[in-house]
């Protein structure tokens, strides 16, 4: 079946009481129209979605949930994604409670979705579908569609074709192009290598076709598709030119909203025009949701909560940093029992008032704000290039001249975190430098394995690493980063649900972490990093790694994450070489059909 776009989203796979009338329509059905039963069982078929668990899935899980199907009453269940093994796990265990308990009659879905997720492979493809062809009664097998949402391309890299039974929804017509002109390349004998990168965030491309109930969903579905955008831009390494264009559309959008204003926007305070909530308590007006995304908080009014905590006006208003610290802390230790914020849970959002600082998803926007404005501070820079995350740090300043001791208790216990975890790793780091690639060793003492912190982390390393070399003119854009993660079973990864759809299990959150677990087993978790990637320069790690796992069984490439390679080796001269060898394959290869580049000699690079 052909490639489809975003556009069509819905009709393809939301609409999925107009395919059951179609069916019961039929001469072939067996299904009697007139069965009251008949008729309660087909609300049971609904649509489950394996979304990738990094800022970016988050916030498209999060807007896909807005969607007016769901909020009318058609099944969603979400189950986040870090790896591979995920995947298999939540199968397996749902085949062995069924073993468990044969009479127990599981949950049937007519759509599959894979949210966000930055590779795949057809044994994953060929596994979902089998598991949830065969919940479906005979009658509705053919109904079953596996669907991928995600910006990573080009899509031919996963031997993806548009003659696939997969259903892949692009961004419109022009990259529907691209990616059959790709594939036909592909297919060519004059193989053109190439690697792979990020067109976008996800959570653009759901943000364009969710259709709200109401404007105040709306609200916030933008804001979260902001979230993703700085997201994708930080963590994927593309220099996206439109960033700013995105932002300030997504700032009209709200701004042209029924019922506002849901925003505050200061042109004068900030260097990027991010959207920003103008308080605590206009932006529980909006929603809970919009403090953080907890699937346990209900749909409340803000008099019901300030009436439950039994609070003043002026504990709950922007007054709130008149009051005495003591009296601060009060207000919200009664806040934080009615919102229930849990530790370890991934935030969507972080707002003044809210301190849940346990997870990396924190540290690494933290981090990146200290390297931009350090990097801005002692290096000229003649271009003026935006500075994406100095909005951040112009929050945590303003969060200073407040007055509150709350808010610069925030800001210390930030900065302390940031200066440990920095002198943490470069007190056991080893690097052999090339001339364009940086080899370096860590060793955590908690399990590192997300591909979006992994992807910071190289960031920083690289970032530190360069500016040290500076006076020796080397520009490293490629790392190798090896990690040594702590050999014990207990887990130390952030693998937290985050978002949960409605009807999700707790489970899934043990499940996840369980899977860390094996993941300790391996002697290196290796990561590839790029600094530059685009269209036109993309990330080739996926295809080294895949080169390297194809000829030696000692090396694991996981499908999910085609930037990362696990092995039980311990030689690190060993591993490292036939990473560099197929690199200079690789790299030797796309210079030679890159005529723009055959004057280079790739053995030089390295």
């Amino acid at each position: 079946m052909p490639f489809y776009t975003i556009d069509e989203f819905e009709s393809q796979i939301l609409n999925i009481d107009v395919e059951l009338n179609l069916l019961n329509n039929s001469e072939d059905t067996q299904i009697d129209l007139y069965d009251d039963e008949a008729k309660e069982d087909r609300r049971e078929y609904g649509v489950f979605v394996f979304y990738q668990n990094d800022i970016d899935g988050i916030c498209s899980m999060f807007i896909l949930e807005h969607h007016k199907k769901f909020r009318s009453g058609l099944k969603l269940r979400s189950y986040p994604i870090n790896s591979e093994s995920d995947i298999y796990t939540y199968i397996k265990k749902e085949l062995s409670m069924k073993s468990a308990f044969p009479t127990l009659n599981g949950d049937k879905y007519l759509r599959v979705v894979l949210l966000g997720i930055n590779g795949w492979n057809d044994q994953i493809l060929y596994a979902i579908k089998l598991y949830f062809l065969n919940l479906l009664p005979e009658e509705y097998k053919r109904l079953l569609k596996i669907a991928v949402l995600t910006t990573t391309r080009p899509l031919s890299f996963f031997n993806t074709t548009h003659n696939d039974e997969w259903y892949f929804f692009l961004q419109d017509e022009s990259d529907i192009i691209r990616e059959i002109q790709q594939e036909e390349l592909q297919n060519n004998n004059n193989v053109v290598i190439s690697g792979i990168y990020k067109i976008n965030s996800t959570s653009s491309l759901v943000e364009s076709v969710v259709d709200c109930v109401n404007e105040c969903d709306k609200a916030i579905v933008i804001f979260a598709n902001c979230i993703g955008i700085l997201s994708n831009h930080e963590f994927n390494n593309n220099y996206n030119i439109n960033l700013t264009t995105q932002i300030i559309n997504n700032r009209d959008k709200i701004n042209s909203l029924q019922g506002g204003p849901y925003v505050k926007y200061d042109t004068d305070k900030l260097l990027t025009p991010l959207i920003t909530l103008s308080s605590f308590e206009e932006s529980l007006k909006i929603s809970p949701y919009i403090l953080i995304y907890d699937p346990n908080i209900k749909d409340e009014t803000l008099s019901e909560i300030r009436i439950h905590c039994n609070l003043k006006l002026d504990e709950y208003t922007s007054q709130f940093t008149n009051l005495p610290p003591s009296k601060q802390a009060e207000v919200l230790q009664s806040l934080k029992k009615k919102l229930e914020v849990t530790k370890n849970k991934n935030q969507l959002l972080w707002i003044r008032r809210t301190i849940t600082i346990s997870s990396l998803d924190v540290m690494y926007i933290i981090l990146s704000v200290q390297m931009r404005s350090f990097y801005s501070i002692n290096v000229k820079n003649d271009n003026n290039d935006l500075i994406i995350t100095d909005f951040l740090y112009k929050i945590l300043i303003e969060r200073v001249y407040e007055e509150s001791g709350y808010d610069k208790g925030i800001l210390i216990k930030l900065k302390n975190y940031t200066i440990d975890f920095i002198q943490y790793i470069y007190k056991l780091t080893i690097d052999v430098g090339y001339s364009e690639l940086l080899v370096t060793t860590i060793y955590p003492t908690y399990s590192v394995t997300l591909a979006c912190h992994l992807n910071f982390i190289s960031y920083l390393i690289l970032s530190i690493y360069t500016k040290r070399k500076s006076e020796d003119k080397i520009d490293n854009k490629n790392l190798l980063l090896f990690i040594k993660n702590p050999t014990s079973t207990s887990t130390g990864t952030e693998k937290t649900n985050g978002t949960s759809g409605t009807n999700s299990t707790s489970s899934s959150k043990d499940d996840s972490a369980k899977n860390s677990s094996a993941d300790n087993n391996n002697a290196y978790v290796i990561f590839g990093y790029n600094s530059e990637t685009s269209r036109n320069n993309g990330d080739v790690w996926p295809l080294v790694f895949k080169s390297v796992a194809h000829e030696n069984r000692n090396f694991l490439l996981d499908g999910l994450n085609p930037n990362i390679l696990y092995t039980k080796l311990n030689d690190v001269t060993f591993i490292r070489n036939q990473i560099v060898n197929n690199l200079k394959i690789v790299l030797k290869i796309q210079y030679q059909t890159n005529e723009e580049s055959n004057t280079i000699d790739p053995s030089e690079l390295l």
